[in-house]
């Protein structure tokens, strides 16, 4: 009865919603996507409040608080994080640029909710890291280092990796891409000087972020090494591996002093035309 409920409400809220759509209705399209939303609200509630019920009925209602809190303090603050670096990476783009600009920041938070939402328990985890006393033989690293920090930083590395190509698809499409009425266009755009100074040398610290990040995912995977599933550890970790891990990071480091520069003036007005 309760699931053939949900469904109704939301059959009749799709119903009107399309029929407002159909028939060019604002207020009835309004009315089918208020009260679908208000029905998936109010369903969710419902479910929250019998789960809070059991935890608190077989004595664990103060996890099942912490669950909560936590998810919606860690999506927040992550969101905040994505929205926050899309903010500045896109800073360079002009004004008739709006639109992409907070569409980006908005994927950003969105991205950053996400990441933090799902991620809860690992993030506790490492707030609430223990040492174990033990340490593995070829790094020297406790064991939970591997348990708690680990998890946590390669999770992190990977969003904030994810956000840095979503500033560089920003800053490449406001470049090279033009949005009209009924089609979208490829091609070079032109801006003035000063703009054009500003959007490559913002593209240039993109790219050096991204080649750092890259550095910092070489140096996490030598830790990875240690509980590798598909080499063997000696052959693995000691002959090719762990030495390789160690040159893939310099290497991307030292691309990323080489690309973090900026363009004078000067430079700028002489740079070619597709920037």
């Amino acid at each position: 009865m309760y699931i053939a409920l949900l469904f109704l409400l939301l059959a009749v809220s799709a119903f009107i919603l399309f029929k407002g759509i159909k028939t060019k209705t604002i207020s009835l399209a309004v009315l089918g996507g208020a009260l679908a939303v208000i029905t998936i609200v109010f369903f969710s509630i419902l479910d929250l409040w019998g789960e809070i019920l059991w935890f608190q009925q077989i004595g664990y209602g103060e996890r099942i608080w912490t669950e909560l809190l936590a998810k919606v303090g860690f999506a927040a603050a992550a969101a905040f994080i994505g929205w926050g670096l899309l903010f500045i990476f896109t800073l360079s783009l002009p004004g008739e640029n709006r639109l992409l600009r907070w569409f980006s920041r908005g994927a950003g938070a969105v991205i950053g909710a996400l990441w933090g939402f799902s991620n809860w328990l690992v993030i506790l985890k490492f707030m609430n890291r223990v040492s174990t006393g033990v340490a593995d033989p070829v790094l020297g690293q406790d064991a939970g280092f591997y348990m708690f920090v680990l998890p946590f930083l390669v999770s992190f590395y990977r969003f904030i990796l994810l956000i840095l190509f979503l500033s560089l698809a920003t800053l490449l499409g406001a470049l090279f891409v033009r949005l009209n009425e009924n089609s979208m266009q490829v091609e070079v755009r032109s801006f003035s000087v000063e703009v054009r100074k500003k959007m490559v040398n913002w593209l240039y610290v993109n790219a050096a972020a991204i080649l750092f990040m890259l550095a910092a995912g070489k140096f996490l995977n030598r830790y990875e090494l240690l509980y590798s599933t598909w080499c063997g550890y000696r052959a693995g970790l000691d002959r090719c591996q762990y030495p390789a891990s160690g040159i893939y990071c310099i290497y991307y480091f030292n691309c990323c002093v080489g690309s973090d520069r900026t363009f004078t003036l000067s430079e700028a007005a002489d740079a070619p035309d597709c920037f």
